[in-house]
């Protein structure tokens, strides 16, 4: 990356991100050979992997910095509530009319989807329901007893 001049300047930056910005990296745990002769045995060590969309997006921090400073341009990039924090209180309302207003588009559809499914458990209910009706009738009409254990007078 060009404009960082250490590893743990990056360090500091992803540090900055996960407590302030509440974005989280990746972490794996990598196998560490320890070359002391006396004593070889193998560690882990827990290391943040970045992606490559984070590294691109460090790069554009690290050519931010000299005009935004440090920290708002780490906010500009990996903080999510950035841009509304950075709103005005109509732009920000208008945000929040506009998200709601998408929001209860998808309840409305998802509630239609449901009243459908439930007129037709009702209809399959009132299908049944008839059905059971038809072979309580039909069973009353044959409760005359015939048959080798039909009993004789």
């Amino acid at each position: 990356m060009e404009g960082l001049y250490s590893i743990s300047t990056l360090n500091k930056w992803a540090n900055f991100i996960q407590k302030e910005c509440m974005y989280s990296f990746k972490y794996e745990h990598r196998l560490i050979d320890n070359n002391n002769l006396a004593r070889r045995k193998m560690n882990h060590r827990k290391t943040r992997v970045f992606t490559l969309d984070e590294i691109d997006k460090l790069q554009q921090v690290a050519n931010l910095i000299p005009e935004m400073g440090r920290d708002k341009a780490l906010r500009q990039f990996f903080d999510e509530n950035h841009q509304y924090d950075a709103m005005r209180h109509h732009e920000l309302i208008a945000t929040i009319i506009q998200l709601m207003d998408s929001k209860n588009a998808e309840y409305q559809k998802s509630i239609e989807q449901l009243k459908k499914e439930c007129s037709n458990l009702n209809l399959c209910y009132q299908q049944q329901k008839s059905r059971i009706d038809q072979l309580e009738k039909s069973l009353e009409i044959d409760n005359t007893s015939s048959g080798w254990f039909r009993r004789k007078r």
